[in-house]
């Protein structure tokens, strides 16, 4: 069984709001304290804030885990887990997605529903409520090239012309 993150994005994005306020907000608070000032509520609020951040890494796309085999898709994201047949799957697809702003991201999917253009232009704000019809992950040409001999042929031979594509193979 092949296991791929679901989206190294979200990592990076989260990574850096770790390091960028909650870490250096802690370290402001204890130093306050230090000095004998009275830093109760910046203290409450970087542990809040640190709370979030961490709640967010480990039950949100970036804790996520993408597996396959020759049987089965399986997606955990936090504590849920989904798990598709190969049967059970009517469209697969690369896409390059919206992360916000102008940042597209590749995104590599399998649903047991068709998808419409929208829901692939709005793909990962609308997959949050949508795990029980869709895997997905985010692909580099290292992974592509490791699943195409699990994938069924139909799904394998699409991914691989919609990667030259967009420049991935």
């Amino acid at each position: 069984m092949k296991r791929i993150m679901v989206c190294r994005y979200y990592i990076g994005v989260h990574v850096i709001g770790l390091g960028l306020f909650a870490f250096p907000m802690i370290g402001i608070s204890i130093y306050m304290f230090s000095k004998g000032v009275d830093a109760t509520f910046e203290l409450v609020f970087s542990i809040i804030g640190t709370s979030a951040a961490l709640y967010l890494f480990l039950f949100d796309f970036p804790g996520g885990v993408f597996s396959l085999d020759e049987e089965r898709i399986t997606m955990r994201v936090g504590l849920k887990k989904r798990s598709f047949f190969w049967h059970e799957i009517v469209e697969c697809g690369l896409i390059e997605a919206s992360a916000g702003g102008r940042t597209r991201i590749p995104i590599v999917y399998f649903s047991s529903r068709y998808l419409t253009g929208n829901d692939q232009e709005v793909f990962l704000k609308k997959t949050r409520r949508d795990l029980d019809h869709i895997a997905f992950f985010e692909p580099s040409e290292k992974y592509l090239k490791e699943i195409y001999p699990l994938l069924p042929s139909c799904f394998s031979e699409y991914l691989k012309n919609r990667a030259r594509q967009i420049g991935m193979a």
